[in-house]
């Protein structure tokens, strides 16, 4: 097998949950997380979790959750951070989304907001 970055395939799901909103990842994908914590696009897929759970679903809890279990890790790429402003900026939380833009900014590579999409898409 290859190494866990090169190898990871996320199978988040988006269907419906008993509680009407996403469902926690599959095995394979809390796996991935596990193996390379630390990967930019999983770190960035986490975010978005967050963001959707917030935004989407409408479900805070699950939002606080997704947030907790990203800085736990800890959050330490760009595309965390990027995705952990988006986060607080639909919170209303301007201060704090902005200091975590700025982080994301001081990590290398400071990227654009559409670039960040393009990384969850592809991966790199």
């Amino acid at each position: 097998m290859t190494r866990p970055e090169r190898s990871a395939t996320l199978t988040w799901r988006a269907s419906t949950s008993p509680r009407g909103g996403l469902q926690r990842p599959s095995t394979s994908s809390a796996r991935a997380c596990a193996g390379n914590p630390h990967h930019p696009a999983l770190q960035g897929l986490w975010g978005y979790a967050a963001l959707s759970a917030q935004t989407q679903v409408k479900d805070e809890a699950l939002a606080n959750e997704l947030l907790a279990g990203l800085q736990s890790l800890p959050a330490d790429t760009p595309d965390a951070w990027f995705w952990i402003s988006r986060l607080l900026a639909a919170r209303g939380d301007t201060a704090g989304a902005a200091e975590a833009r700025a982080r994301a900014k001081e990590l290398p590579p400071s990227l654009g907001s559409w670039r960040y999409g393009q990384r969850l898409l592809q991966g790199r």
